[in-house]
């Protein structure tokens, strides 16, 4: 699986991106958050199974182009078609619900503007992640 999306931050703050849950609507950590943005750490790909990267980088409030992989356990992170880092999470193919631009439970919102997301139900390759990257 794939998600795709370009964000820009009105202001430079934390935030959740994405949240992926395994059962929609809870308040519990029954899922995941993999893509988390900490503005002193960079990008967090959480799995509230135990597996957790930050990538260092600075979203800033400029245009960037975000991609998260779900593939065999492994969550990889693209920024501006450069891969970033990656993280193993386990249960991927149970995730039922996704939220965009704040946490399942509407907490902590993205200030600024996410467009064109896209969700794959496949891993997307480096090329056709480079190609969206390019389409600005």
């Amino acid at each position: 699986m794939t998600f795709a999306l370009w964000i820009k931050l009105n202001t430079h703050t934390s935030c959740h991106i994405l949240d992926l849950r395994k059962v929609p609507g809870t308040t519990t950590e029954v899922g995941y958050q993999p893509l988390y943005y900490n503005t002193s750490s960079g990008i967090q790909i959480y799995g509230s199974a135990g597996g957790s990267s930050y990538i260092p980088c600075s979203l800033g409030t400029d245009w960037h182009h975000l991609v998260v992989t779900l593939e065999s356990n492994l969550a990889v992170l693209y920024l501006d078609g450069v891969k970033k880092g990656q993280t193993s999470l386990n249960g991927l193919e149970k995730v039922v619900h996704a939220t965009i631009g704040c946490r399942a439970t509407g907490t902590n919102p993205c200030p600024g503007i996410i467009q064109d997301v896209r969700i794959y139900n496949h891993a997307l390759n480096k090329a056709e992640i480079k190609e969206l990257a390019r389409a600005k």
